[in-house]
């Protein structure tokens, strides 16, 4: 947010501090309607980020980082407010020296929650928190009490992110960490961490069962189809019944060498048909003539012939 001027009035009875002026609403405004989409919170949270990572970079820790002090210019850029309990890094206050907590209670962090000496991480920590209820619609710590929001920053594990974003669960058990030690140790890292595994080029080659398997441990994947058919590619009838005509002829030839033709099973002219002999009278209305016979045979044969009808 753009600071214009800072001064003491006139009347010297009160300061005054001249700022930008912030159209758009805050987060908190937005999130009555429910969870935002994935591109809105991502521009959120860089956007956020930035200011809040510029802060650290001068030495300053903000201590209240929730959705009401994030506002909205005109445009729709994302601006971090309220640096009104915001302190040097390495500097203890008179409250925290008294054991007080300053901050709202569900955005704090497990350290601030039990009033230990605080660094940029415990903002990283709330900002973790502001992310989920981005995704979500919901504040990651639902608790009706002081004291139940306190025990769970400080002895509950991190909120389970619906199924959709499951492939962010690992970003947010990092950054929701109980020991400083365990988080991101920079917004930028935080920031990054979330935009990896964002990253819409990074998808898998996968299929809907591996999918189906992996949902719980894996980022969404694309089911990339097969290229379509080319013109030069035959339709798939037209190279089955090729196959099939050629599996019908290497038949018929494996059928024929295996079973040659056999001479002595070859057909033979039928045999006339018999013919009177001299024992054997011809037929009424057939005439008869003997034929020579062989040498020594007491048989003649003969051959008939039908007479025409008177």
């Amino acid at each position: 947010m753009r600071v214009y001027d800072v001064g003491i009035a006139e009347d010297s009875s009160s300061v005054y501090m001249a700022m930008e002026y912030l159209p758009g609403g805050s987060l908190k405004d937005k999130l009555v309607g429910g969870k935002l989409p994935l591109d809105a919170t991502l521009q959120i949270l860089g956007q956020v980020g930035a200011g809040l990572g510029l802060a650290h970079a001068q030495g300053f820790i903000h201590r209240d980082i929730k959705p009401a002090n994030i506002l909205f210019r005109k445009d729709g850029t994302a601006v971090l407010t309220d640096f009104g309990i915001a302190k040097l890094q390495d500097s203890t206050g008179e409250l925290t020296r008294m054991g007080y907590t300053l901050g709202t209670v569900k955005y704090m962090s497990p350290e601030q929650a039990s009033t230990t000496q605080l660094d940029r991480r415990s903002d990283i920590y709330s900002l973790g928190l502001v992310f989920f209820e981005m995704l979500t619609g919901k504040a990651a710590v639902a608790a009706e009490s002081t004291a139940q929001a306190l025990h769970s920053h400080v002895a509950l594990p991190p909120p389970a992110l619906p199924a959709e974003y499951a492939w962010l669960q690992p970003v947010l058990n990092t950054v929701l960490a109980k020991t400083p030690a365990e988080r991101y140790p920079t917004v930028d890292a935080f920031v990054s961490a979330v935009r990896e595994a964002a990253d819409p080029q990074k998808t898998l080659l996968i299929t809907p069962t591996m999918a189906k398997a992996d949902a719980a441990s894996t980022r969404p994947t694309q089911i990339v189809a097969p290229p379509a058919p080319t013109a030069n590619h035959k339709p798939l009838w037209i190279s089955s019944l090729v196959g099939l005509l050629l599996l019908a002829v290497a038949a018929a030839a494996f059928h024929w060498f295996s079973n040659p033709l056999d001479s002595s099973k070859q057909l033979t002219p039928p045999a006339p048909p018999p013919t009177a002999t001299a024992d054997q009278p011809a037929n009424q209305g057939q005439r008869c003539f003997p034929s020579a016979g062989k040498p020594h045979s007491t048989k003649r044969s003969i051959w008939c012939s039908t007479l025409p009808a008177a």
